[in-house]
């Protein structure tokens, strides 16, 4: 396997209650925290390793982790069963605008805050053999994405129609927008690549070998950029 292109950069949040007394990542050891991707996610990872890296906290071993699906997240952060909650890509737009939760840490830009670029957890992957066999129709596949990722960040009415057709309002289509469309990667280059591998070796070094193992020589590539 090969990565030929990062898709998007994390667009989650950790989300406490609107009154919560809680300032810093830092303050949750001790405390149930929620996350809806469990704790073998690249997101909960990628969360794991901020906490480690930048608050000095075992979100495994200092927090007690709880995985429920958004809605259960937020049900548990509303009767106070949660000190704070992970939630998804959803939720982490919608959430906040019910006035009732507000946002304690932005995946994205913490680290972009911490270390500049943040990382892609969805990539574009495919078989190495595929690949070398076919050049010219991966390339043609990577043009055709970031075409598309211009498309939409230059027709906003695209986040509209979207929202409509997942029962949001314009509002939230709105706010989609300006969450999502940021985190959306149009360049493959090789600053980005660096970026990916610098995350997936810190990964290694806090998560351990049980997580991930070693980062593949190749993993990651542009010789198919278009």
């Amino acid at each position: 396997m090969i990565i030929v292109h990062g898709v998007f950069a994390p667009v989650n949040v950790v989300l406490v209650k609107k009154d919560s007394p809680m300032k810093s990542l830092a303050e949750l050891k001790g405390k149930r925290v929620g996350n809806f991707g469990g704790p073998g996610s690249a997101t909960t990872g990628m969360l794991m390793v901020i906490a480690k890296k930048w608050y000095g906290m075992d979100l495994q071993r200092e927090t007690e982790l709880i995985t429920a699906p958004g809605p259960a997240l937020a049900g548990l952060l509303e009767k106070d069963q949660l000190a704070a909650a992970l939630v998804g890509n959803l939720e982490s737009v919608t959430l906040p605008l019910t006035g009732k939760y507000r946002v304690l840490l932005s995946m994205s830009e913490e680290w972009e805050k911490r270390a500049g670029r943040a990382p892609a957890t969805v990539t574009v992957t495919t078989n190495e053999e595929f690949a070398r066999a076919n050049p010219d129709l991966v390339r043609r596949y990577l043009a055709a994405y970031e075409e598309a990722v211009r498309y939409i960040r230059s027709h906003g009415d695209v986040w509209e129609r979207y929202a409509a057709t997942i029962g949001l309002s314009s509002r939230e289509g709105a706010e989609l927008q300006k969450a999502w469309g940021p985190r959306m990667l149009e360049k493959w280059d090789r600053q980005q690549i660096e970026v990916q591998a610098d995350f997936l070796e810190i990964t290694r070094q806090i998560l351990g070998p049980k997580v991930l193992k070693t980062v593949p020589k190749g993993l990651m590539t542009d010789a198919y950029n278009p």
